[in-house]
């Protein structure tokens, strides 16, 4: 199952009241998803829904998500 990474809600942090910066709410409660099943080699979408109760980001924005930020990994080759 593929979900929306805003997908869910964030847990009530029991020290919130120490907090001096909170950091910005990024869980929204998304309910958008695919769902897919193997069916003898064949994959079947078996739920899908689409709707999303967010703005989605813009090309200009995708550069931040943190999956661009790691590094790949490349082995190295050895010269013989």
């Amino acid at each position: 199952m593929f979900v929306c990474s805003k997908e869910g809600l964030r847990k009530l942090d029991k020290w919130d009241y120490k907090t001096i910066n909170p950091r910005q709410e990024t869980r929204t409660n998304c309910i958008a998803k695919l769902n897919i099943k193997n069916m003898g080699g064949k994959f079947m979408v078996v739920d899908f829904v689409e709707e999303h109760n967010h703005d989605l980001h813009t090309r200009e924005t995708t550069h931040m998500f943190v999956v661009y930020k790691c590094e790949l990994y490349v082995p190295y080759q050895i010269k013989e």
